[in-house]
């Protein structure tokens, strides 16, 4: 008998029977190569999505105008926000004075200015849901 590595044989034979299995399925298994994109890859433009327009805008906001136009939607967010470091800053200095209770006293007003703010934050947000289903 001639000496035959039987592991090879093995081999062939898995290979066959895979080659059988795809054969019977219908796939058509192409070789591996690299694969080239229809539209070559342009970072600078926003990638292309079933169903999503980008919204483009014809001039970005810079900072002062994006602040102008939040506070003219919610006026209420950035006065909570002025009072709570207002009673911050006012509550640190009588701390540093030495006036025990008043810095206490300004310490909860900022709490219950923070809360204010949150208040105000979340209804904004169901004013603008509001605002946008009708």
């Amino acid at each position: 008998m001639p000496n035959v590595d039987k592991s090879v044989n093995n081999e062939n034979a898995h290979i066959l029977l895979l080659e059988y299995e795809v054969a019977l399925c219908g796939l058509d298994i192409a070789a591996p190569g690299p694969v080239t994109p229809e539209v070559p890859f342009e970072p600078w433009k926003p990638p292309v999505i079933e169903g999503f327009s980008p919204t483009v805008y014809s001039s970005p906001e810079g900072f002062k105008e994006k602040f102008l136009h939040k506070t003219r939607e919610n006026h209420m967010v950035p006065i909570s926000c002025l009072g709570t470091v207002t009673a911050l800053t006012y509550g640190l200095y009588c701390f540093h004075q030495g006036h025990r209770p008043r810095s206490q006293l300004m310490m909860s007003t900022r709490i219950a200015a923070q809360g204010f703010t949150v208040a105000a934050i979340l209804l904004g947000l169901v004013a603008a849901a509001m605002k946008s289903q009708s």
